[in-house]
């Protein structure tokens, strides 16, 4: 099966396109035998030429540049010239038998040679036409194909590859396969490249392992690659399917943070609810006080859940209010309006509910008299978001990197440019700085918010 343009046919093309032109295939008939009589009439008798000798090469080019057609015009021609000017008598049209003889057989040789070239010109338009057809079909192909001989070398890549790897078309062919893969793993490729050409078979590569395409600019795309043995003008060879799925990739690791996250969330509303019970069940509240003030504050958090899941693109304020409601007489909260990106929407999102958690559970929101000022601001392209707590418990730093932490640090660093969290003696301090294109819709202004 041919992956590239075979080089004859290359060669051939010029002529092949020649032969198309009808009108030229006709002039070259009656040029090739007037220029076979010429070759007659001057050379005959001094290099004994036969009679139909000359005639021959007319018959082959015509044949060759213009097909059958002209071809066989060019047979009728010769016999006439032939008989004409070179059959005793000459100028004349007649024949005795042995000439007519000689003259049928001349005729029935030149035919034949007419009808090879003319099968020889449709088994190349056949080559060339499955070929061409072949070379769409891996052009248009929507995963990657990349061809490699038996000495590593790219005999073949379409768009796809280019695409995947950074690289155009003339700079792959040619470029050994090793130079697409990171060096980390060019040994271990080796090895196995020379182990599949001994038992070559259609097969996955890598099974169980992660692979990696190396870019022109130096990065790393993940790939999943296919290996099928080939064999390309008499040498062995592989077809490699290379499929990029740095989106799946990218999907799976965000399914991982979210299933990660529903079971953070779930623990962490557990804790919230049993302290939010600690505080509100106490014996200086009546039964049906403390039952009014508990359903009210799982009320509050049960509308910030219904936020969360409604709105993909929200101001800040509402995000905050509502997941700080039934502390408001211990926060105060000033900003500037800001209509979030629904990305930076979810993961602010994120960011205050663990804030406000760990303010209940271990902070400023654990005592009545403890205290969380939260304020934000846009300086020019700058934005600018903290929450400071104070007249809380003792502030103690975390003896281990959680998932908390992924989500107030690694989880903000996707949109911001500083993060900074502070274990003071005073109180726990966060910080964030980001750039207003990346965290803000257009028609978030920056124009005063609600203060609270």
């Amino acid at each position: 099966m041919p992956l590239s343009r075979d080089p004859l046919l290359d060669k051939l093309e010029p002529l092949r396109k020649l032969s198309r032109h009808v009108a030229l295939g006709y002039a070259t008939a009656v040029a090739s035998v007037g220029a076979a009589v010429l070759v007659r009439y001057k050379f005959g008798d001094t290099l004994a030429i036969g009679t139909f000798i000359t005639f021959y090469p007319a018959v082959i080019v015509t044949t060759l540049l213009g097909r059958w057609r002209p071809g066989i015009l060019s047979v009728a021609l010769s016999l006439l010239a032939a008989d004409y000017f070179f059959v005793p008598p000459i100028y004349a049209l007649s024949l005795s038998f042995a000439q007519a003889v000689a003259l049928f057989l001349f005729g029935l040789n030149m035919t034949f040679i007419v009808g090879a070239i003319s099968l020889l010109h449709e088994a190349l338009d056949r080559l060339s036409d499955r070929e061409q057809k072949m070379l769409i079909v891996l052009e248009a192909a929507p995963v990657g194909l990349v061809a490699v001989d038996d000495s590593g070398t790219i005999t073949m890549a379409n768009p796809e590859v280019e695409k995947q790897v950074g690289y155009p078309k003339r700079e792959l062919i040619g470029k050994k396969i090793e130079d697409l893969i990171p060096e980390r793993f060019r040994v271990a490729h080796l090895r196995d490249r020379t182990a599949f050409a001994r038992h070559p078979e259609a097969r996955a590569m890598g099974t169980g392992r992660e692979l990696f395409a190396l870019r022109r600019d130096g990065s790393e795309v993940p790939v999943e690659v296919g290996l099928n043995p080939i064999r390309q003008r008499g040498r062995e060879g592989v077809l490699a399917t290379v499929l990029d799925i740095s989106e799946r990739k990218s999907a799976e690791q965000k399914q991982e943070i979210l299933i990660r996250e529903v079971q953070h969330r779930a623990r962490n509303l557990l804790s919230v609810i049993q302290v939010i019970a600690t505080r509100v069940l106490v014996p200086q509240h009546t039964v049906a006080e403390s039952r009014r003030v508990f359903l009210a504050t799982l009320k509050s958090l049960a509308q910030t859940q219904d936020l969360f899941a409604a709105k993909g693109v929200a101001l800040l304020n509402e995000i905050i209010e509502l997941e700080v409601q039934p502390f408001h007489s211990q926060v105060s909260i000033a900003g500037c309006a800001v209509s979030l990106k629904p990305k930076v929407a979810q993961d602010f999102s994120l960011i205050i509910h663990e804030l406000a958690t760990n303010a209940l559970k271990y902070g400023a929101f654990s005592v009545p008299e403890g205290r969380v000022s939260i304020a934000w601001q846009k300086e020019q392209d700058e934005f600018t978001f903290s929450w400071t707590e104070s007249n809380g418990p003792a502030v103690v730093p975390p003896v281990r990197h959680g998932f908390g932490r992924t989500i107030l640090h690694d989880l903000a660093k996707a949109f911001s440019d500083d993060v900074v969290l502070t274990y003071a003696g005073t109180g726990f301090t966060y910080m964030m700085k980001a750039m207003w294109p990346s965290i803000a819709e257009p028609e978030g202004s920056g124009v005063p918010a609600k203060v609270a």
